[in-house]
């Protein structure tokens, strides 16, 4: 948990934090990753979609009596109310398309909307839908470069020139789809509180929220998008986002502190309560005159951490010990060489991996990155198996190797 007591309706990941609305939904906040909650800016009006653009640009979609859109400046301190307005009494769903601009979705169709906010229909009715924009790339199929919607039974998805393309989607209660960048942080809202957690293992892929049954991931089989839970059927998600970041040569562990501390409310007046962590070299706080707030650790080994308490007179103190395990590194992934083929006979393929051995046992996808045609692999969970193909062409087929937590291809 990053920060208590925010609102359920929307969550959009930005650097070092998050975007959330307020508890009257009519303003937007910063979440930081220590915890801490910083009023951006004040609309005055419900805001029900965010998002945010590649310089940090926030459109949000809102108002009464019809959907304006806003543009509000990364900092908060400029707020265009009337930037553009959505031709429908409702609330889109947002989206940042491949070319820059924005997008909204809702009951009058697929609209982009220009720099100066001029709107061009893209698209009539396309579902009251969540929206996402997909990448030019083999793993989404005939959905690559599309935006695409999802809803119970369906994904939908619309290119540049309104072309519509859609497949059957085995869910319901569909209330939200997420493309997951690289280097992902996973940002959940569930009515209480905003939880992270890393999502590096499912980089690249669709992630769609229900409402009912929890999270999903997508994945193009070749003829259809096929749905596999992620997450327990029994967290009720109210909103959902993914956070990008870089890649790193090395990995840090994070460990969350809860101090605490009571006090017998002297000296008369008593002041208010003042915290201080005092660490050894290595540790990284987000903050240290919090009692709760977040120590990263750069290397295995064993620490104290020391919280010292002062009521303005006297101070107390406590030490906490933390042991950190040797870091999970991704497993590294060998998919065998290539090979030229007939296709009547297909071709064993001879794939492995090296790990650390952190946290789990290995486990291994065979998929179908590009091709002109349908593969079939004789196990697909297996490193070393025979795949055979329907159609002449070249191929390129990936293996990828989860440990239990992160992913190497």
């Amino acid at each position: 948990m990053i920060a208590p007591a925010v609102n359920e309706g929307v969550v959009a990941g930005i650097p070092g934090g998050a975007l959330v609305t307020s508890p009257s939904l009519e303003d937007i906040i910063k979440v930081s990753d220590d915890g801490t909650l910083t009023p951006l800016a004040a609309l005055g009006e419900p805001v029900l979609a965010l998002a945010i653009a590649a310089d940090g640009t926030i459109f949000a979609s809102g108002g009464r009596g019809g959907a304006r859109i806003f543009r509000i400046s990364p900092d908060g301190t400029t707020i265009d109310p009337a930037w553009a307005t959505y031709p429908s009494y409702d609330w889109p769903s947002l989206t940042i398309g491949s070319d820059g601009s924005l997008y909204a979705n809702g009951y009058a169709g697929l609209w982009r909307f220009d720099a100066d906010g001029t709107a061009t229909q893209v698209s009539p009715f396309f579902g009251f839908e969540p929206i996402v924009q997909l990448p030019q790339d083999d793993r989404y199929g005939p959905l690559s470069g599309f935006i695409v919607g999802a809803t119970d039974g369906q994904l939908t998805g619309v290119d540049g020139n309104g072309n519509k393309v859609t497949f059957a989607l085995n869910l319901t209660n569909v209330v939200g789809i997420k493309l997951v960048p690289p280097h992902a942080t996973f940002l959940g809202l569930d009515g209480a509180a905003l939880w992270e957690a890393d999502a590096s293992a499912l980089a690249g892929d669709l992630v769609v929220l229900t409402w009912s049954s929890g999270l999903y991931r997508l994945r193009w089989n070749g003829s259809a998008f096929q749905a596999n839970r992620i997450s327990p059927a029994d967290v009720l998600w109210w909103a959902i986002d993914f956070r990008g970041g870089e890649a790193s040569t090395s990995r840090t562990a994070v460990a969350r502190l809860s101090g605490s501390a009571t006090d017998d409310g002297l000296p008369n007046p008593p002041g208010q309560l003042t915290f201080q962590w005092s660490t050894a070299p290595g540790i990284s706080l987000a903050n240290a005159n919090l009692a709760s707030t977040t120590a990263t650790f750069s290397q295995p080994g064993t620490y104290t951490l020391t919280l010292t308490t002062s009521d303005s007179e006297l101070t107390g103190s406590a030490d906490m010990h933390v042991t950190v395990a040797g870091v999970n590194q991704a497993p590294v992934v060998n998919a065998g060489p290539d090979a030229t083929v007939s296709i009547q006979d297909g071709v064993d393929l001879a794939g492995s991996a090296r790990d650390d051995g952190v946290p789990g046992p290995l486990r291994y996808t065979w998929t179908r990155r590009s091709g002109p045609g349908a593969v079939s692999f004789a196990n697909a969970s297996a490193p070393t198996t025979h795949v055979t193909f329907n159609t002449l062409g070249t191929y390129v087929l990936e293996l990828a190797v989860n440990d239990g937590d992160l992913t190497g291809v």
